[in-house]
C-alpha cells in the first residue's frame, strides 16, 4: 500500500534491468500503481506499453487480459468511455476463455452503469443472464442489473429483479446487500412499513464495516419519521450521530430530521434551537436551507410576522440560486401581507417565476389581487399603491387605478383623472381593467366635474380608439346621449341613441324607448 515506494521500485527495475523477463509484469505493477494513485494519464500509457505489444508472443495471456481490463478501467475514470468498451471488446473478442468473456461483458455493463447510460448497462447485463444462465456470474449481473433498474427508476422491475435473485441464487454472496436494496425500492415507492422491515433484517446481519451500514440506519430512521413515530427515529438518528460521525453528509441531514422530528413531538422549543444550531454550524448547506424554511414556517403560522420575515430574508440572502426561492418568496410575501405591509408584499411576490412553478404563481396572483381588492384607509392606501409603483412598476397600472377609484371615492376626480392618465400610459400586465373602461372611467371623472364638453370628448374616444371593446362602447355612448338630454340638444342625443341601436345588444330596447320617447315628446 506504499504507492511511492513501489512506484520507485517498479521504475528502477525498468530502467535498470531492460532486458529482463519480468520487465512485461513490472510495466503493468507500474500502470495499477498508478491506477490506484489515481493517476490515469500515466496509467493509460503504461497499460498500452503492453497492449501495443499484443503480437509478442513472449507476453502472458493473463497480463495481457489485466492490462486490456486496466485500460479500460483508466479509459473509464478518464470520462472516455467509448475507449473503455473498445478495450473491453476488445478481449471479449479475442479471449478463448469464456468465463472472461464473460467478465469482459460484466464490465461493459458496469462500465455504462457508473457513467449513467443504465439503459445500455441492462442491456449487456440481458445478454448475460440469456446467453450464459449457468454462469459464475449470473448472480452478480442479476445483482447489478436491479441496482441499475432502481438507478433509472424503474421501482417495479428493480424490485422483481432482486426478488428473482433470491429466489434462484439462495447462496449468493450478495444476497444481504439485496436487503438493503430492496429496502430501497420500497422506500422509493413509499411504503416505509416494508422498508423498514427490510433496512432492519439489513442492518441486524451487517457487520461494522458495511459500507451501507450508515445509509441504512438513515433509511430506517427516515421510514420512521415518515410513519410518525418520531421517537424511534430520534433514537435511530443518535446512532448516526454517535456511530457514523465520519459521515459528515449524514450527519447534518440527522441533525435536521432530529429537530423535524421533535417539532413534529410538539417540543417546539428544543426543535428551534436545533434548526438555528443547524444554521449557524453548516452556513452554506441544504439543511440549512431547510432549518430557515420551517423556522420562517413556524413563525409565520405562529402570527409572529417579523421572525418570520426576518428567517425568510436571511434564506434570501444566503442561498440566491436556491430552487426553493419562489416558495421563500411567497412565503415573505404572506407574512408582509398579513402586516398590512402591501408594497412589501407585492415587491416579494413579484419575485415568483411562474416558468418554475405554475401553480404557486397563480396563488401569488389570487394574492396580489387580493391586496388590490382591499378597501383600505384612503391616505394610506394612496402611499402603500405609490410605494407599489415605484418599487414594482409592473405592478403600476392596477395601482394607479386603484388610487384613481379611491380619488373618485373622495371626490377628488381632478386628481382621479391624472390617475387614470398614468394607468392608460402603463404596461398591460393583467386583464383586470382594459384601456377602453379606463377610457371611460376618465370620461366619468370630467362628467362629475360637470366638464360635460370635455366629457363628450372623452367618452367618444373609447368608440373610435377601442371599437372592438363593445360593452363599453355602448356604455360611453348611452352616457353621452344622457349629456345631450340634459343639454336639450335633441338632435345629437337622437343621433347617439341610433348608435347604439346598431348593436343589436340589450341596452338596444332602452335606446329604442328614448328614441320613441324624443319623437313624441319633443318632435310630435
Amino acid at each position: 500500500g506504499n504507492h511511492d515506494k513501489a512506484l520507485k521500485a517498479y521504475k528502477q527495475l525498468i530502467q535498470k534491468f531492460p532486458n529482463s523477463e519480468r520487465i512485461v509484469e513490472s510495466t503493468l505493477g507500474l500502470a495499477n500503481t498508478y491506477y490506484q494513485t489515481k493517476n490515469y494519464k500515466q496509467a493509460i500509457r503504461n497499460y498500452r506499453i503492453i497492449t501495443d505489444a499484443a503480437s509478442n508472443d513472449k507476453i502472458q495471456k493473463k497480463i495481457l487480459e489485466e492490462a486490456y481490463f486496466g485500460l479500460a478501467w483508466a479509459h473509464l475514470k478518464s470520462g472516455d468511455i467509448d475507449s473503455a468498451v473498445e478495450s473491453f471488446e476488445t478481449i471479449k473478442n479475442n479471449t478463448a476463455s469464456k468465463t472472461v468473456r464473460i467478465s469482459a461483458l460484466t464490465q461493459i455493463g458496469d462500465a455504462y452503469q457508473d457513467v449513467g447510460q443504465f439503459k445500455k448497462a441492462i442491456s449487456f447485463y440481458d445478454k448475460i443472464i440469456t446467453d450464459f444462465p449457468d454462469s459464475l456470474y449470473t448472480d452478480y449481473v442479476q445483482y447489478r442489473q436491479g441496482i441499475a433498474l432502481l438507478k433509472m427508476g424503474e421501482i417495479e422491475a428493480a424490485t422483481l429483479s432482486f426478488q428473482s435473485l433470491q429466489a434462484n441464487f439462495p447462496t449468493s454472496k450478495y444476497l444481504h446487500d439485496v436487503k438493503y436494496y430492496l429496502a430501497v425500492a420500497y422506500f422509493k415507492k413509499e411504503d416505509w412499513g416494508t422498508a423498514r422491515a427490510h433496512i432492519h433484517e439489513f442492518i441486524e446481519g451487517a457487520p461494522r464495516s458495511n459500507k451501507f451500514l450508515a445509509e441504512a440506519h438513515y433509511i430506517s430512521a427516515l421510514c420512521n419519521f415518515n410513519l410518525k413515530e418520531y421517537a424511534k427515529a430520534v433514537q435511530i438518528f443518535q446512532i448516526i450521530l454517535k456511530n457514523f460521525s465520519q459521515e459528515t453528509a449524514l450527519v447534518k441531514k440527522s441533525e435536521l430530521y432530529t429537530a423535524k422530528s421533535k417539532y413534529e413531538m410538539n417540543s417546539i422549543a428544543a426543535a428551534l434551537k436545533e434548526f438555528q444550531l443547524i444554521v449557524g454550524k453548516y452556513p452554506k448547506s441544504n439543511v440549512t436551507q431547510e432549518a430557515l424554511m420551517w423556522l420562517g414556517d413556524h413563525y409565520l403560522e405562529d402570527s409572529n410576522f417579523d421572525h418570520a420575515i426576518m428567517y425568510y430574508n436571511k434564506f434570501i440572502n444566503m442561498f440566491p440560486g436556491s430552487q426553493s426561492l419562489n416558495l421563500i418568496y411567497y412565503e415573505l410575501g404572506r407574512a408582509h401581507q398579513a402586516k398590512g405591509e402591501y408594497d412589501q408584499a407585492v415587491t416579494a411576490f413579484k419575485h415568483i417565476d411562474d416558468l418554475q412553478d405554475r401553480s404557486l404563481f397563480e396563488k401569488t396572483k389570487l394574492a396580489i389581487a387580493d391586496i388590490f381588492s382591499r378597501d383600505l384607509d384612503p391616505n394610506a392606501a394612496i402611499q402603500t399603491y405609490q410605494k407599489i409603483i415605484d418599487n414594482s412598476p409592473e405592478f403600476k397600472r392596477n395601482a394607479y387605478i386603484k388610487i384613481a377609484k379611491i380619488h373618485a371615492k373622495m371626490k377628488n376626480y381632478k386628481e382621479a383623472i391624472v390617475a387614470y392618465k398614468n394607468a392608460l400610459k402603463s404596461k398591460i400586465t393583467t386583464k383586470d381593467y382594459s384601456n377602453a373602461e379606463i377610457q371611460f372611467l376618465m370620461a366619468d371623472a370630467h362628467h362629475l366635474l360637470n366638464h360635460y364638453e370635455t366629457a363628450v370628448e372623452e367618452y367618444l374616444k373609447v368608440s373610435y380608439l377601442y371599437p372592438k371593446d363593445v360593452n363599453w362602447v355602448i356604455k360611453a355612448y348611452l352616457r353621452m346621449a344622457r349629456i345631450f338630454e340634459n343639454d336639450e340638444q335633441w338632435e345629437n342625443a337622437k343621433i347617439t341613441y341610433k348608435k347604439v341601436l346598431v348593436f343589436e345588444a340589450d341596452e338596444s330596447k332602452f335606446a329604442q324607448e328614448k328614441l320613441d320617447w324624443i319623437e313624441e315628446h319633443i318632435h310630435p
